[in-house]
This record gives C-alpha cells, sequence and structure tokens, in this order.
C-alpha cells in the first residue's frame, strides 16, 4: 500500500483533520527530546513510546560496533520486587510537568515526592533497584536492570549495576527506539507514534547489538478503520497513547473542543478486533481524557490530559479514576513505570 492510498483509506475512516493543537505541540516536542531531558511543558507526555504493529522477520543490517564506556554513577543494591502487585494499593511512579517527580498512593491517591541524584528530571523509575532513571520507561529492561538510549545515530546500553555504558550499534541512519520487551530492543526508522504508510522495523539483541529480527518493512494503517468510526468531519482525530504489557498500542479517538464528539479508547488484538477500554463522548460525565497510557502486570494505566488524575483499567473491570493530591489539580502528569 503506498502513501496515497493510505492517507485515502484514513480520511474515508476519520477524516483528515490535524492533531488538535494542544496535543500537537506536545507530540513534537517529546519525539525531539534527548532521553536525559526533562519534560517541560503542558502535554510533552503522551508517547513513550507506543509500538505499532507486531514485527516479521527477514534479514540484513549494519554490522554491530561494541565498545565499552564507563560512566561513574553511584547506585543502590538492588532489591527484589513482590510477587504479586494490588493494584488498589500500591505505589505509583509519576512525573509531573512541572518537573514534580515521585509516588502516587492508589488507595489514597496521595503524591509523596521523590529523591534521585539525576542532574535532570527523571523520566522512569526502575522498581527493581529503586532508583529513578534519565530515559522513558519505554527504553527501560523489563526487569529494571538496563536502560537503552540514542547518542545520534549509536544505540547505547547502560547497565545500571555495573555502572557501565556501551555502545550496542551504530546505524548508517536515523533510527528511533520502540521499546524494549522480551524479544529484545524494538526500533524503527520513524517514531513508534509515526502515522506513516511504510517503517522499517528492527529487534535487537540487548547483549550483543545483534539483529534477531528485520529489518522487516511494515505497510498499510496502524489499525483497522472500522464502519461507525468517526469520519473527522467534525474534527475528531485519533492518536496513540502507549502500549499495554502486550505490547498492544491503545489509541483515542477525541475532539477536545466539542462536547459530545466520540471519545473512544481501544487496541487491536488481530486487524480489525478492537478491544474497547472505553467508549463514550466528550464532555460527558465520566471525564475520561487520557494523556497516555502504560501497561503493567496489573492492567492499564492512564495519566489525565491535563488533571492531576489517574486511571486504572483492567479486561472484565470498568474505568477506575484517583485523583491525586499533594500537587495542583491542573498538573498533567507522565507514567514512570510500573505500580510496586
Amino acid at each position: 500500500m503506498n502513501e496515497t492510498r493510505f492517507r485515502s483509506l484514513m480520511r474515508d475512516a476519520i477524516g483528515d483533520e490535524a492533531m488538535h493543537p494542544r496535543l500537537a505541540s506536545a507530540v513534537r516536542t517529546r519525539l525531539a527530546e534527548r532521553p536525559a531531558r526533562a519534560a517541560g511543558t503542558r502535554l510533552p507526555l503522551l508517547i513513550a513510546a507506543a509500538v505499532l504493529v507486531a514485527v516479521t522477520a527477514a534479514a540484513w543490517l549494519v554490522a554491530p560496533l561494541l565498545t565499552g564506556r564507563t560512566t561513574q554513577i553511584a547506585v543502590p543494591a538492588a532489591s527484589p520486587s513482590p510477587a504479586a502487585v494490588d493494584p488498589l494499593n500500591c505505589r505509583l511512579p509519576v512525573v509531573g510537568q512541572d518537573g514534580n517527580y515521585g509516588f502516587v498512593d492508589t488507595r489514597t491517591g496521595q503524591f509523596t515526592v521523590g529523591e534521585s541524584p539525576l542532574p535532570v528530571t527523571p523520566r522512569a523509575y526502575s522498581t527493581s533497584l529503586h532508583r529513578w532513571l534519565p530515559v522513558p520507561p519505554a527504553q527501560v529492561e523489563p526487569d529494571g536492570s538496563r536502560y537503552v538510549w540514542l547518542d545520534g545515530r549509536e544505540l547505547h546500553r547502560f547497565d545500571i549495576a555495573a555502572n557501565r555504558d556501551v555502545v550496542l550499534l551504530t546505524f548508517g541512519f536515523d533510527v528511533y527506539i520502540w521499546r524494549w520487551d522480551a524479544d529484545g530492543i524494538r526500533m524503527g526508522d520513524v517514531p513508534s507514534s509515526s502515522l506513516t504508510s511504510q517503517r522499517r522495523t528492527w529487534v535487537i539483541d540487548p547483549g550483543t547489538g545483534a539483529t534477531i529480527q528485520g529489518p522487516a518493512t511494515l505497510l498499510g494503517p496502524p489499525f483497522q478503520p472500522l464502519p461507525g468510526d468517526p469520519r473527522g468531519t467534525d474534527g475528531t482525530s485519533f492518536h496513540s497513547l502507549g502500549t499495554d504489557a502486550q505490547g498492544h498500542t491503545i489509541w483515542w479517538f477525541f475532539n477536545l473542543d466539542r462536547p459530545g464528539a466520540a471519545d473512544w479508547v481501544f487496541y487491536e488484538t488481530e486487524p480489525g478486533q478492537r478491544v474497547y477500554i472505553y467508549k463514550g463522548t466528550q464532555g460527558d460525565a465520566t471525564g475520561f481524557d487520557p494523556g497516555e497510557a502504560l501497561g503493567d502486570g496489573t492492567g492499564l494505566w492512564f495519566t489525565d490530559h491535563d488533571h492531576a488524575v489517574i486511571w486504572r483499567w483492567q479486561p472484565g473491570s470498568d474505568l477506575r479514576k484517583v485523583a491525586v493530591t499533594g500537587l495542583p489539580a491542573d498538573t498533567a502528569l507522565a507514567l514512570a513505570g510500573p505500580c510496586f
């Protein structure tokens, strides 16, 4: 499917409206940030790392370049994570747009300020090492012991316990980190949130920098439009919020400026097979206007578009709202890691 066909298909499904201005500036800011930069405006919180579709196998990539570089950072001893987490009574790491970072008690909603020796505002929290990190959660290894980051076209892996930074791979073109999951480090030649109809992806071995899968060329729309979807004639647009623990991309149909417009949040298990997390209207009594999504072993966590609010959802249950206290009510939050 070429670019013209893709745009035509998506226009027929939801129209050709631009992203809402309040979201567009935040998206551009977040994508342009280096891992060590702090989010500083109202919604640079929307897209940590969302993956669009699964990667299929192929075979070629530039040869890996391995070097060893060390960075001296004091690291606390690792502590074991609890075997089970009660989502109604756990601590959820968050970062506020004003630079505050810490934990939300999901039982009471109370925010507690965190502490970190980092010279910048943290972006993620390792629950296994009890350490704040300078990269988004999508770039952290699932067990919280390492993270990856990009220096130009160099892919780095930082081993926290060993205080060591290793160059895993050098690309000959611009690349983006999509996320680190159980299969490896997923990367693409466009951001994970990109709606372009053609994109190349790779899965990189985090130990050696070798290519496990790819490059695979992905074609077509990021999800399958269905009859009844908003057509965009009322200004409704769509946006990716993040992924669940299984890697499904969470999508949001929205129009923040039109009461009664579609306010839908869903993911696909297969093309055209949707699981609706929420299917309401803009301005309804629920007031669910998500900022971003992050999946963990307890389900899905959402921030609010422009309020100090956390939402939780899991299959078979309704949305649960937690009003955060201890922060200004209009504080937009970013999710920094799983609840623990």
